[in-house]
C-alpha cells in the first residue's frame, strides 16, 4: 500500500511541476516583453477544434482498431500529423487575420506565442496519461485510450514544433495578402 501510494504521489509531483515550470517561463516572458496572450490562447483552442473537426471527420478514431494493419500505420501516423500542421496553419491566418490593424512584429510575436500555447496544451494531454499511469512501464495495461491518444498527442507536438518554425512567415504573409486586400 506504501509503495502505491507513493508512486501516485510521484505521478502527481511529476505532473504539477512539468505544467508550473512552463507556466512561470511564461508569466515572467509575458512581463518582462510585454505581450498579449489573451487572442492567442483562443486561437490555440481553435486550433484543438480545428484539429479534432478534421481528425473525425475523415472518420478516424482514437482507437487501436484504426491501426489494426500494418500497411496503415505509416499511413495513419502521416495524416494525424498532416490534420496538425493544417490546423496550425489555419490557426496562424485566422490570427493574423483578427491581428490585421497590427504591425508584422506584432504578428509575428503572437504567432509564436500561438505555436508555444498550442505545445503547451498538448504537453497538458501528455501528462495527464503520465498522470493515470506513471512515468515509467510498469507490470499492468495502461487505459488503451489514454495510451493510443498518447502518441497522437506526441506525433501531433512534433508537427507543432517544426511547424512553428515556419509560422511567423506564414502569418506576416497572410497580413501582406489582408492589406492588399483592404480587409
Amino acid at each position: 500500500m506504501y509503495g502505491f501510494l507513493s508512486s501516485h504521489i510521484f505521478n502527481i509531483l511529476i505532473f504539477f511541476i512539468l505544467l508550473l515550470v512552463p507556466l512561470i517561463a511564461f508569466w515572467y516572458a509575458r512581463r518582462r516583453w510585454k505581450f498579449s496572450y489573451k487572442l492567442p490562447l483562443l486561437i490555440s483552442l481553435l486550433f484543438f477544434a480545428i484539429y479534432y473537426a478534421i481528425f473525425f471527420a475523415s472518420g478516424k478514431t482514437i482507437s487501436l482498431s484504426a491501426i489494426n494493419e500494418e500497411d496503415l500505420l505509416q499511413q495513419f501516423f502521416n495524416q494525424v500529423m498532416m490534420y496538425a500542421a493544417i490546423s496550425l496553419i489555419i490557426s496562424a491566418i485566422m490570427l493574423s487575420l483578427l491581428e490585421r490593424r497590427k504591425e508584422k512584429y506584432e504578428i509575428a510575436k503572437s504567432t509564436v506565442i500561438l505555436s508555444a500555447l498550442v505545445a503547451f496544451l498538448f504537453i497538458v494531454q501528455i501528462d495527464v496519461f503520465f498522470l493515470y499511469n506513471g512515468p515509467f512501464i510498469k507490470w499492468h495495461i495502461p487505459n488503451m485510450f489514454l495510451a493510443f491518444k498518447y502518441y497522437l498527442d506526441m506525433l501531433a507536438l512534433v508537427v507543432v514544433g517544426y511547424a512553428s518554425i515556419a509560422l511567423p512567415f506564414i502569418s506576416i504573409g497572410a497580413h501582406w495578402v489582408w492589406g492588399r486586400l483592404k480587409i
